[in-house]
């Protein structure tokens, strides 16, 4: 790949730091992170990414990646192969799923501020990825029946949930939900904490963003955090909630009486994803830990 080429850049040395079904991830001598897109992913979906991080660049106080533009002035690039790439500014960070009351509390507080600043200028983003929604979820319905059929699976315990899944997708609360531009995979390798300070460094990779409702951007944390620690899951949302502004915090109150079941339609597309990437053996030991922290969820 000739990044001088396309944008004037030396490059020396590059590392390989992620693989994993979405795209390739490599940092260039320490300065720049390089995201190589697979090719099953539209050109749609990559689209909307940029234009979120172009947009928020001046919209938020929270830190995101720059996209540096290539020689032509684009955003988006495409390699040798014919895949898609682009390039960002290295932002110096550790990932974590060890989570502590202090990069806790920070990554709810950026949460909150991130969707607060989202919601104020909800106007100048208009997302168009759809993709991890099951608000159509008739498709991925069908696709996990099969898949759990061919794995051998208990199809019928799988089917009550999902049909409560269809059935809350269905209702006029889930229509009735706020909607506005979030993440979508807020959590784990997403979040950069500062060496020192240990509070949120960054927010990255918005691939997942769609129109949605904000809670979806809480289940991640609160699911892992749910599984040994009922009352810091709680935490994370309560700090999360203290944190909005004062006109969003009224919304979000009035739609977490539904995170149960945000939290299900959740579990519904990381199972279709099992079943598409064939990971049969991961679906029972997952459906169990969903069951659980279903249990455990505090109204």
């Amino acid at each position: 790949m000739n990044f001088k080429e396309s944008y004037n850049i030396e490059v020396k040395n590059i590392v390989k730091i992620n693989d994993t079904h979405m795209n390739n991830i490599f940092i260039a001598d320490g300065k720049f992170v390089i995201k190589i897109y697979n090719q099953y992913i539209c050109k749609n979906e990559i689209d909307s990414e940029l234009l979120l991080y172009e947009v928020m660049q001046n919209m938020t106080i929270i830190k995101i990646p720059k996209i540096i533009k290539n020689k032509i002035g684009e955003f988006l690039s495409t390699d040798e192969n014919g895949n898609y790439f682009t390039v960002s500014e290295f932002i110096d960070g550790y990932v974590t799923f060890e989570y502590t009351k202090t990069n806790l509390n920070s990554s709810a507080k950026s949460l909150a501020m991130l969707h607060s600043d989202i919601y104020k200028n909800c106007a100048m983003l208009t997302p168009i990825n759809t993709k991890n929604s099951v608000s159509h979820c008739s498709d991925l319905i069908a696709t996990i029946e099969i898949g759990c059929q061919e794995a051998g699976l208990d199809i019928k315990r799988i089917r009550e949930n999902l049909n409560k899944t269809i059935e809350f997708h269905n209702s006029e609360a889930c229509k009735s939900l706020l909607r506005f531009t979030i993440h979508g995979d807020f959590g784990g390798d997403n979040i950069l904490f500062n060496h020192n300070t240990h509070e949120v460094a960054a927010i990255i990779d918005f691939a997942e963003n769609r129109n949605d409702s904000p809670l979806y951007d809480l289940v991640m944390i609160y699911f892992f955090l749910n599984q040994d620690n009922n009352e810091l899951a709680k935490h994370f949302i309560d700090t999360y909630i203290e944190n909005l502004s004062i006109e969003l915090k009224k919304k979000i109150e009035l739609d977490k009486i539904h995170f149960k079941e945000i939290i299900l339609s959740m579990f519904v597309y990381e199972l279709y994803l099992m079943i598409i990437m064939r990971k049969y053996e991961e679906i029972p030991d997952a459906f169990e830990m969903v069951e659980q922290c279903l249990v455990r969820l505090q109204p």
